[in-house]
């Protein structure tokens, strides 16, 4: 799976990093969307505020066996 981490690389269509779907363990919503790996890297994944809820429910449905985490961040 190819995960491009900031609207730079989506508009660009740059490679992106290369992460295998069984390897994230954990998916966390809070200032921004997180990807954990099992070996506990972090891959941050900068996306618009308005946006952040439909790429958090994407990454859900790609990622099934990931935990989810969501924190409330207040603005």
């Amino acid at each position: 799976m190819q995960v491009r981490t900031n609207s730079y690389s989506r508009f660009y269509n740059t490679k992106g990093r290369l992460v295998k779907k069984s390897d994230i363990a954990k998916i966390q919503k809070a200032g921004c969307l997180t990807l954990f790996t099992l070996s506990d890297n972090a891959i941050d994944i900068t996306v618009h505020p308005a946006n952040k809820d439909t790429v958090f429910e994407k990454a859900k449905s790609i990622f099934k066996e990931a935990q989810v985490v969501e924190i409330d961040i207040q603005s």
